[in-house]
């Protein structure tokens, strides 16, 4: 994410991240019906500067009680400082907080 902000007048970027929640949770329903029934899946973004694609996109991965340790406990470690939960983005730009 990067410089993904919601003001008092406008809340695109808020509509934009639950577009993309749908849209995951929808492809995890159709790919992945146990992960998803189960919650074995993440939805996150990485975070500046931990970034290597200059764009937003949401990381959905699926199921991650078959994820490698590297990656469900560092690369794709949710409230660490590079990876933050699609939740958590929303409770912030739902707030008006800045996500970066």
């Amino acid at each position: 994410i990067n410089d993904v902000d919601v003001d008092d007048d406008d809340d695109d970027d808020v509509s934009l991240v639950e577009e993309m929640k749908d849209a995951a949770l929808a492809v995890l329903r159709q790919e992945q019906p146990l992960a998803y029934e189960n919650h074995d899946y993440i939805l996150c973004f990485h975070l500046p500067p931990f970034i290597s694609v200059g764009h937003l996109h949401l990381h959905v991965l699926a199921p991650k009680s078959e994820m490698k340790i590297q990656y469900k406990f560092g690369k794709y470690l949710m409230g660490s400082p590079w990876c933050m939960g699609l939740e958590t983005v929303l409770v912030s730009l739902r707030g008006g907080k800045v996500v970066r």
